[in-house]
């Protein structure tokens, strides 16, 4: 807490800030960059405990606990393509919140998961939050350039993966 204050503090002042302030207060960019920190979080999470969990818990082999993420991963590629029609079809509100409805079932039923549980419902469940991932933020990544100039669109577009970064350290 008190190092993002000193950041924001140091950026507000530099003449040349890595992160310039007045974006944030966009709407779409400001809840770009929390949401893009909440699935920073969610993903680096699950790939780091997921495969612990199938391979300590469940007792798959290395290599199937490592195959588990597949479906997150290949999810979220193929929500991420069919997301631009969903975002054109239904608009861009309605398609983050579909995605990030999807990512929080997911996690919800992840807390269901326990020694007895299967391998096949646990991909199933990565699938899902994949989906949801995909269609979240490619859709916010869209939301976040269509909402500034040009000459930003740079910097607004790399915010994004740096707050993934953040959220997920």
């Amino acid at each position: 807490g008190l190092l993002l204050v000193a950041f924001v503090a140091i950026e507000k002042r530099a003449t040349d800030p890595i992160v310039p302030m007045d974006l944030l207060q966009g709407r779409a960019i400001a809840i770009s960059t929390i949401s893009g920190i909440l699935v920073g979080m969610a993903l680096f999470g699950t790939m780091a405990f997921i495969p612990l969990f199938a391979q300590g818990v469940l007792g798959v082999s290395a290599t199937t606990a490592g195959s588990a993420l597949t479906p997150l991963l290949l999810c979220w590629v193929l929500a991420s393509v069919v997301g631009g029609r969903i975002m054109h079809a239904t608009g861009l509100r309605n398609t983050v919140a579909l995605g990030l409805g999807l990512v929080m079932a997911g996690f919800f039923i992840l807390t269901t998961f326990g020694k007895g549980s299967s391998m096949l419902w646990l991909m199933a469940d990565l699938g899902l939050m994949g989906a949801g991932m995909g269609l979240s933020v490619f859709t916010l990544l869209v939301a976040t350039q269509a909402s500034v100039e040009r000459e930003r669109l740079g910097i607004a577009t790399s915010l994004t993966m740096f707050a993934r970064t953040i959220g997920g350290s």
